[in-house]
């Protein structure tokens, strides 16, 4: 299963020791981070913040998330802050069958 959030561009500004992360657990199973900004060199941006398809023109990172033997059924998903510039916009869960899209798929009603 993997999980998919949708975070708003912001840049790696509280130095190269509080890079930009965020952490998600599923059920019990151990607690992932992802630290999903590249640094740029000093005074410059990250090569994927530019350019007509980059995270700026876009007005959104992707940043995946991926468990194993996750069995059908409800399944309790936590998100947990590391820095506080994150803004998690949306979270996709993608258990098979995910379809390309510009910014994911609709919301769903299922809880």
């Amino acid at each position: 299963m993997t999980v998919v959030a949708y975070i708003s561009p912001s840049l790696n500004a509280n130095g190269r020791d509080r890079p930009l992360a965020y952490a998600m657990q599923l059920d019990d199973k151990d607690v992932q981070s992802s630290y999903y900004m590249p640094f740029g060199a000093p005074g410059t941006e990250p090569a994927a913040w530019g350019g007509s398809d980059g995270f700026v023109a876009n007005s959104i990172v992707t940043a995946n998330l991926t468990w194993s033997n996750v069995s059908p059924g409800a399944h309790t998903l936590k998100v947990f802050m590391i820095e506080p510039a994150v803004i998690v916009q949306k979270v996709v869960i993608d258990t098979g069958g995910l379809k390309a899209s510009y910014l994911g798929p609709p919301e769903s009603l299922h809880v």
